[in-house]
């Protein structure tokens, strides 16, 4: 195609379009040099240095090696990609799931809050969050572990309130104060471990949910938070969210403007 273009009539085309032709061509030559260094071509067992379980080596022969998952001979020629049990997916919470977040919560041990499990305004405001009808929400699965994360909201704050308020799980839901959370338009709570957070898809479940429930540029969306939880309020922080009103135990967090 290069030889080609090289006889078009329109001079200043050619000259235009010349050295993405060469850049192009360049990198087809080098990735057809490198899956012949693996012996891919005719499914020979690799040279010394290959790609192999035990890691890849560095430089530019280290990064094209990434580009192709091969760790085993038994990948030899590579037809299907093969699902990982790490990956995780961002999906809507379903249904038959709102039944199990405190399920949920149990499981996850290394979770959001570092307080107690008992003093957990977060885990009250899920759990009764999940109970109502209008219940929405995003969750982070993983094959292996199962939910990771998840941000639950309801628009119906009066029945919630209500039902927090008439709640005897503990003294400390009794002694708060919860009238100022009325006048918002959405009531929501999150929960993931530690080591989601910063990642890439704890940021999209955040995303995910905005987008799929919550108008834009609406600013009317509660999101509790414990008190003390400075990592939390720092990922928030990164998403655009404040904190707006202060309880005794726990924060309300909104998007900013």
């Amino acid at each position: 195609m290069i030889d080609k273009w090289t006889y078009v009539a329109n001079r200043e085309l050619f000259y235009d379009i010349n050295p993405y032709l060469n850049n192009l061509h360049v990198i087809l030559l080098g990735c057809s040099r490198y899956l012949k260094w693996v012996s891919l071509e005719k499914c020979q067992k690799p040279i010394n240095g290959g790609p192999t379980l035990a890691g890849l080596m560095g430089g530019f022969a280290g990064d094209l090696q990434r580009l192709y998952p091969i760790q085993s001979l038994k990948t030899f020629p590579l037809r299907t990609v093969a699902a990982s049990h790490d990956l995780l997916v961002v999906r809507p919470l379903l249904r038959n799931e709102k039944s199990q977040i405190q399920k949920f919560l149990v499981k996850m041990s290394d979770s959001v809050d570092q307080i107690s499990n008992l003093k957990s305004m977060t885990r009250v405001f899920a759990a009764s969050i999940a109970d109502q009808s209008d219940c929405k929400g995003y969750v982070i699965e993983q094959e292996k572990d199962g939910i990771l994360a998840f941000i639950v909201a309801t628009r119906q704050i009066s029945s919630l309130l209500k039902a927090l308020k008439n709640s005897v799980e503990s003294d400390r839901v009794k002694q708060e104060e919860f009238d100022q959370l009325n006048k918002d338009e959405m009531l929501a709570a999150f929960f993931c471990t530690k080591d989601l957070f910063y990642s890439k898809a704890l940021r999209s479940m955040f995303e995910a949910f905005f987008e799929a429930h919550v108008e834009e540029n609406n600013q009317n969306v509660a999101l509790v938070v414990d008190k003390y939880e400075d990592l939390v309020f720092s990922f928030l922080a990164e998403l655009k969210m404040r904190k707006t009103h202060e309880a005794k135990s726990y924060f309300v967090v909104k998007r900013s403007s």
